[in-house]
């Protein structure tokens, strides 16, 4: 079974098949730009998701980009490239749940005066 994968080509050079062959999973491709005052300057694409079956989040490819770069993605059906990198979320389960908890209080607070009770 074939799921849904994404052929990469930066300036026109294949880097990457990347997806799964399985049912369970999560796929994505962007590219991220990173620009702060007195901070920090980070532009790049990545392409990465979760083996949702084995709880395991995968990258295949990363690269900083610059001006004139082209990124194609294709909409491909396989074969893939395996993951370069796959890896858990250490944090347990009751972690997780009050990390959400302490997430949801701080946009209560941060929201506060647009929110009707």
């Amino acid at each position: 079974m074939n799921g849904y994968g994404l052929k990469i080509k930066i300036n026109g050079e294949i880097v990457s098949n990347a997806g799964f062959d399985k049912e369970n999973y999560v796929l994505t491709g962007g590219t991220t730009f990173v620009k702060r005052a007195n901070c920090c300057e980070d532009y790049y694409f990545n392409i990465g998701g979760l083996d949702s079956d084995e709880d395991e989040h995968v990258d295949w490819y990363r690269t900083v980009v610059k001006v004139g770069d082209v990124i194609t993605m294709e909409v491909i059906d396989g074969p893939f490239d395996p993951p370069n990198h796959r890896y858990k979320n250490d944090l347990s389960p009751e972690e997780i749940i009050q990390n959400k908890i302490d997430f949801y209080n701080k946009l209560k607070e941060e929201l506060k005066g647009h929110i009707s009770a």
